[in-house]
Parts: C-alpha cells; structure tokens; sequence
C-alpha cells in the first residue's frame, strides 16, 4: 500500500506540473516523492508552473492536489482500519 501511495503521489506531482527530482535508476521513496509534490505545489502557488501545459492540458491547482493527496491517504487509512476491525 505505501508504494502504491507513493506511485499515486508521484502522478500528483505531474497533475500539477512538476517533475520528480531523482537519479536514473533511483527507487521513488516516499519521502522523495513527498518533497518533489511539495516543491511542484509551491511552484504552482508562485505562478513558477502555468496553469496549461506545453501542449495545452490543464494541470491540477494546488487547492486540488492536496485535497485529493490527503483524500487517497485517508482511504486507504480507512481500508485498513477495516482489515484490522474485529468483527
């Protein structure tokens, strides 16, 4: 599940329009990842990354990606609380 939180929010960080800061053929950690969606999330705050990309997408507002970021970590908190509920 941690890697699958950590892939969805490495997606995030392109929604926004950023780009994951790593070495070829470095694992995306968390924690990596965690910074780089920071980072795309500032930039888009600050007007650094426009809101359309080069080929005319529209990218997710900074407002979005951390309600939906908190959104799939708290499922998933949820599902496994579930898992671990005696019945």
């Amino acid at each position: 599940m941690v890697s699958h939180v950590t892939e969805a929010e490495a997606s995030y960080t392109g929604a926004v329009g950023g780009r994951l800061q790593r070495a070829p053929g470095e694992p995306a950690t968390l924690e990596r990842v965690h910074d780089d969606f920071i980072a795309a999330l500032g930039g888009r705050l600050r007007g650094e990354i426009p809101a359309e990309g080069p080929r005319g997408g529209v990218r997710w507002p900074s407002r979005y990606a951390i309600r939906r970021a908190a959104w799939h970590v708290l499922d998933h908190a949820w599902e496994l609380e579930d898992r671990t509920r005696p019945i």
